[in-house]
């Protein structure tokens, strides 16, 4: 039977706020395995973003706030009959979100991420490719309110290289 097993992984976020600033680091790690009927492979990534961000009041129900970032990936994947590959990538994206209050029990939102620079490289045995994805994201979200709980949602589509990309 096919199956994945996490072997290690960890996470760590960490924020330093300083008037309407705020700075972050966001760190994980994960290494897995996948066992399959034809292979198994091993997964190993790293992930890590240094933040640096600003929030502005426009009303008492209105929030206007953007950040700067930079952001890498790291992953690589084992087969047990193959090729190794290692994909790096880094980005530094800008980050432009809104959040009003619509009612007394529902909040909105939207923002736009765009890497204003970014790469990615895949190392095979035979093949080094670097590209940029030029990517754009796009999401909105609702927080609905019933007296101290709070039921959140997001959806996000994201454009790199022409195809979109839909998370939630």
């Amino acid at each position: 039977a096919d199956k994945l097993e996490h072997e290690f992984s960890w996470k760590l976020d960490a924020s330093y706020s300083h008037g309407d600033w705020t700075f972050a680091l966001y760190a994980e790690a994960d290494e897995s395995k996948e066992t399959l009927a034809s292979t198994n492979n091993k997964f190993e990534r790293m992930q890590w973003a240094l933040k640096a961000g600003n929030e502005h009041k426009l009303d008492r129900k209105a929030t206007l706030w953007w950040n700067v970032a930079y952001e890498t990936d790291n992953k690589e994947v084992t087969p047990s009959a193959g090729t190794k590959t290692e994909t790096d990538y880094w980005a530094i994206p800008l980050t432009i979100a809104f959040e009003a209050n619509a009612t007394s029990w529902l909040d909105l939102r939207a923002s736009i991420k765009q890497s204003i620079l970014d790469a990615t490289e895949t190392k095979t045995a035979t093949t080094v490719e670097d590209k940029g994805s030029d990517a754009t994201t796009l999401a909105a979200g609702a927080s609905l309110k019933f007296g101290k709980l709070m039921v959140d949602g997001t959806l996000s589509s994201q454009l790199a290289n022409g195809t979109y990309q839909l998370g939630s």
